[in-house]
């Protein structure tokens, strides 16, 4: 089996509003295929120092399988917009990620779970892509959206779906900033948003994204 390299990193920034309310951003970069590798056992597990490290600097638990197929990770304290670099903050909001490689699909699980009732006033996520080309079918019900990469004949299909309502569009980045990046032009996002998302003490809320590369069947209209 062999699988396409992605190349992606992710930030969140929460900002209050006077309400008690709060506002999450989470940007997830996804470049595109940089090249093909074969599927190692461990390919995506990091190097346990690394890792101690890391959760010793942000106090989040990190903890990759064994077979380095998959990733968990659970954030407790959050950056705050505008405030200094390496400043986080308790928003009593816990987010559980775990990241699952399976052949050339890979899936992104989050669980949101508060101690207190909260309103986050806008959610989203945006995932950039260096595509050009976007079409989008629904299946089973869910939106799925597919990038073309014709000079590697590669389809990137995009899933996404939540507990909640979810409001999902492109972003044409045009002559911006957000359309430049460091492996060339990023003309495209795929944006996920919700609005006035309540969060009830105690309960698990879950999203789900599901990113699929496959060769290019035909090219696009």
């Amino acid at each position: 089996m062999r699988a396409s390299e992605f190349s992606s990193q992710s930030f969140r920034r929460i900002s209050y509003h006077a309400d008690r309310s709060l506002s999450i951003r989470i940007d997830a970069s996804i470049a595109t295929p940089t090249r093909t590798i074969a599927q190692a056992p461990h390919a995506i597990a990091p190097a346990p120092h690394a890792i101690e490290h890391a959760a010793r600097a942000s106090r989040r638990a990190i903890a990759p399988a064994g077979d380095g197929k998959s990733l968990r990770v659970v954030w407790r304290r959050w950056a705050l917009i505008g405030s200094k670099a390496g400043q986080l903050v308790d928003p009593h909001i816990t987010s559980e990620i775990i990241w699952h490689l399976e052949g050339s699909t890979l899936t992104r699980d989050e669980t949101l779970k508060s101690t207190e009732p909260i309103t986050i006033r806008r959610w989203w996520m945006a995932v950039p892509t260096t595509a050009a080309h976007n079409e989008s079918s629904l299946v089973s019900g869910r939106r799925m959206d597919h990038f073309a990469f014709s000079q590697d004949r590669t389809d990137l299909s995009i899933t996404g779906w939540a507990d909640w309502p979810l409001k999902i569009s492109l972003l044409a980045t045009g002559d911006t900033a957000l359309g430049r990046g460091a492996r060339g032009a990023i003309p495209l996002h795929l944006i996920y948003e919700s609005w006035d998302m309540r969060l009830t003490p105690n309960r698990a809320d879950s999203w789900h994204l599901v990113i699929k590369l496959a060769p290019l069947a035909k090219p696009f209209e």
